[in-house]
This record gives C-alpha cells, structure tokens and sequence, in this order.
C-alpha cells in the first residue's frame, strides 16, 4: 500500500510539473508565434529589393539547410512555413541578421 501511495505521489507531482512547463511552453510559443506569420513573411519579402531578397533566401536555405527551391516557395506563397522555422525567423528578420 505504501508502494502504491508513494507512486501516486510522484505521479501527481510529475503531472503537476509537466502540466506547468507546459504551459509556459505555450505562453511563449504564443507570445513569438503571434508575431510572424507566414503571410508576414511573404509580404516582408515582397519589400526588399532583388539582391536582399536574394541575399535573405541564401540565408534562409543555409540556416535551415533547405534547398534554394524550397525557400523560394515558401516565400511566394506556395508552401507555409513550419512553427518552428517562423520561430527561428523571428530574431533574424527583427535584427536584420540575414544582412551582411
């Protein structure tokens, strides 16, 4: 019975404790995630003249090890970018980290 209880215990308190980073998890992944979008993208790019739009998807496809032809529809519109990938996009369109 002890057994049992102590198990019911440290179950209770690793639910608890995931319960908790998830939810941290979620709160930041909102607070990045809700400020990029795919469409955000795609229009960010539209701005940037020939040779930056260039120089971003070299970027991109080098960041990610993508192909160049990947990237390209990604950013035309034609495949959305992943959580993750927008994630990761964040700071480099923010801080112009793609600019050399």
């Amino acid at each position: 019975m002890l057994f049992l209880f102590s198990f019911i215990c440290t179950f209770g308190f690793f639910c608890l404790f995931l319960q908790a980073n998830l939810q941290l998890f979620f709160e930041m992944s909102k607070e990045k995630g809700s400020k990029l979008t795919s469409m955000g993208l795609v229009t960010y790019h539209e701005g940037l003249s020939r040779a930056e739009r260039v120089e971003l998807k070299n970027y991109v496809a080098s960041l990610f090890r993508l192909s160049y032809s990947v990237v390209q529809k990604r950013f035309a519109g034609g495949m959305e970018f992943t959580a993750a990938e927008l994630i990761a996009l964040q700071p480099v369109i923010e801080e112009e980290l793609w600019r050399h």
